[in-house]
């Protein structure tokens, strides 16, 4: 058999393999993955807001595809977007926005391959927080703009605040005023004024109550800026022998240091440099110009300078300078006026007064005035119409001679010179102080020149040298209610044989504690009000926290006329006594069964209605810092019904003096009666006191 045959034989049973490998083969085969799609995400299914103070937030669910997020949003409707997210990778998102405006997000999802299209939120807002349940912050802080006649008070809005409560005060914080009482807004213009310290407290409140105070830095005193002066009016030039003489009207400003004036020739185009007439003459109205060129047209204006800057320039004048000045021609049975018989001076500070006897014929006088011993000389009036003249801006370390001479429609007379009058001597050093305040003054040496040296004594203490000073004026800083003398010394050093000027001042009281008062005031008895048994009063107070304590200078408190029970028996009423206890070790609510050591006061009996003060008639009645004590108000025992009545307001009305001091008043006054034990008087109601304290 050959092989075709063996082949041809076999072939069904190749054809049964082949078709068994086949379908092996189909079953173990694993088809390739299809390509991913390459196209950009779906919208977005919706967006939705939540608002809260100040913020939204935007959400949303992711869609297919989405590896970033294109976030933007519309306060006007759409009509215009801000981005808040390029390429955002979350699928939410908080804006900081404004709580009463409405709101719509915008958001489109992208990949590589792109972006979807845009899914608007629904419109949000605006957006309102919910109202406050305690009482506002207090302000961060005060500021004070000052203006002519006005201070504006400046804060920033507290959260939760529905209005302000503001006060100012014009001595450091001893007496405020109230600005406004329920304020809305977080600014408030004062009428004050313009040479007055001021400072202003501000508290915030709602309908929870109040914050505590927030107090500015003191502001002032405003100065007003000065007006410029006066334009001169009436400008007018005449030509002389190489010279031009302006005059004009004066003006009547006061406020006129000098004048200034500018000029250029006909040929030039623009005015020279301002130039001024000498110092200090405010009150002349005439000035020559010399050095100028004969036959030559000049144009010149003028301005006054003063405290204030300079006037407005007057218009231009022209004249033209010319050789042989025509004398005017004498008219018939007319001679020009005699010379002076004499020209006397006097002088002062900054001034040079000359007169002379009225000369005859005499119409007006030419003024002039040198210096240098007739080297040069300066114009003082033209036309003078008075035989006296008091020119001003001199030196007063400089000789001067004054020349007069008579005029009138014929011409001049001749000169007459003064005799030279000496300088002044310098004026003596003067030591002035002021800005006086509790913890300090200010100290002006005057009529020195150089460095100097200072020393302050508590009435005759040894006190300190300080030295050098450079500047005329120093702040010294002091203790309050303390009578003091201060040398001055010139150089360094604080020798007697150096010492300038003395003067003596005492620096103000510091007033701690509070004084006011109710509308309807209740009143605490100090006295008899229940038969035979002594009634007593005691208000709490604690100190503030300066660490060597306090000195108790007087204690004022409010009382009413003496009660109307039994009238013929307020004679038997004893003398009321005041003084100073501590907190009983046993119970710290009530004070002490004896006062503290030098702690008792003196003061006139209150039969009347008003604010009574007593005197400490101890050696200092000296208290310690962060302390409480009490003031007690009691009488001697009598058998009659009659009392005084001391004045007490409700709480949390009191006004503390000066503001962040650590001093305060208990808004609970206490009472005893007889031998009973203390207890509250009243409900909430504390005494009206005034406390003058001093640091120690």
């Amino acid at each position: 058999m050959n092989i075709r045959q063996t082949l041809s034989q076999s072939r069904p049973a190749l054809r049964l393999v082949a078709l068994m490998v086949l379908l092996l083969a189909a079953l173990t085969f694993t088809p390739p993955p299809p390509a991913l799609a390459q196209s950009s995400p779906d919208p977005v299914s919706s967006v939705s807001v939540t608002r809260a103070d100040g913020s939204l937030t935007a959400s949303w669910s992711a869609p297919a595809r989405a590896t970033a997020y294109h976030v933007t949003y519309s306060s006007d409707g759409g009509a215009s977007w801000n981005l808040a997210a390029g390429r955002h990778g979350g699928t939410s998102i908080t804006i900081g926005v404004k709580n009463g405006a409405t709101y719509i997000v915008g958001v489109r999802a992208g990949n590589d391959y792109g972006w979807s299209t845009w899914r608007n939120s629904p419109s949000s807002g605006p957006y309102t927080p919910p109202p406050p349940t305690t009482p506002p912050g207090t302000p961060s802080s005060v500021s004070i703009t000052r203006a002519d006649g006005t201070l504006t008070a400046s804060w920033s809005a507290v959260s939760g605040a529905t209005k302000y409560h503001v006060t100012y005060s014009s001595n450091n914080g001893k007496n405020w005023s109230l600005a406004a009482f329920n304020h809305a807004s977080s600014s408030i213009t004062v009428g004050v004024e313009n040479g007055g310290t001021y400072i202003v407290g501000v508290r915030a409140g709602n309908q929870h109550g109040w914050s505590g105070w927030r107090n500015s830095a003191p502001s002032g005193p405003y100065y007003p800026p000065t007006p410029p002066p006066a334009t001169p009016s009436n400008l007018k030039a005449y030509g002389g022998v190489k010279s031009v003489t302006l005059a004009w009207d004066d003006p009547g400003d006061s406020s006129i240091y000098y004048y200034e004036y500018q000029h250029r020739k006909d040929s030039d185009a623009e005015f020279g440099a301002w130039t001024a007439t000498p110092k200090g003459s405010g009150g002349i109205t005439s000035y020559t110009v010399t050095g100028l060129t004969n036959g030559t047209k000049y144009h010149f204006r003028l301005r006054a300078v003063g405290s204030g800057g300079t006037s407005a320039p007057t218009s231009s004048v022209s004249a033209t300078p010319e050789d042989g000045v025509t004398i005017p021609k004498p008219q018939p049975g007319i001679q020009p006026p005699e010379r002076p018989e004499s020209v006397t001076l006097t002088r002062a500070a900054g001034t040079l007064t000359a007169d002379w006897p009225d000369v005859e014929r005499a119409t007006s006088y030419h003024v002039t005035y040198t210096a240098d011993g007739g080297a040069s000389w300066t114009l003082a009036a033209l036309k003078h119409t008075t035989s006296g003249i008091t020119i001003t801006g001199v030196s007063d370390t400089a000789t001067y001679v004054v020349a007069v001479r008579g005029h009138n429609d014929s011409g001049y007379g001749q000169w007459r010179n003064s005799a030279p009058i000496a300088p002044l001597p310098p004026p003596s050093p003067s030591l002035s102080v002021s800005n006086i305040t509790s913890t300090g003054a200010t100290f002006t040496l005057s009529g020195h020149t150089g460095t100097w040296s200072y020393k302050v004594r508590i009435d005759q203490g040894s006190g300190t040298c300080i030295t050098p000073v450079s500047s005329p004026t120093t702040t010294v800083t002091l203790l309050s209610n303390k009578t003091y003398h201060a040398t001055a010394y010139s150089g360094a050093g604080c020798t007697e044989a150096n010492a300038l000027d003395t003067v003596y001042f005492s620096t103000t009281d510091v007033a701690v504690g509070n004084l006011a008062e109710s509308l309807a005031p209740a009143s605490c008895s100090v006295g008899n009000s229940f038969g035979p048994v002594s009634v007593r009063c005691a208000v709490p107070f604690t100190t503030g926290n300066v660490a060597n304590g306090y000195t108790l200078n007087s204690i004022s408190a409010r009382f009413s006329d003496k009660a109307g029970i039994n009238i013929n028996a307020r004679n038997n009423l004893g003398s009321i006594t005041v003084a100073i206890h501590a907190e009983d070790t046993g119970n710290s609510s009530n004070p002490a069964a004896s006062p503290v050591a030098n702690a008792t006061f003196t003061g006139a009996d209150p039969d009347t209605e008003g604010l009574y003060s007593y005197a400490c008639s101890g050696n200092g009645c000296d208290l310690n810092a962060n302390t409480t004590y009490f003031v007690v108000f009691s009488t001697t025992d009598t058998t009659n019904i009659a009392w005084y009545a001391l004045r007490t307001t409700t709480s949390d009305d009191e006004t503390k003096h000066p503001a962040g001091n650590g001093w305060s008043i208990a808004n609970v006054s206490r009472n005893k009666l007889g031998s009973d034990a203390w207890t509250d008087f009243g409900s909430s109601r504390t005494g009206v006191l005034h406390i003058a304290a001093n640091e120690k």
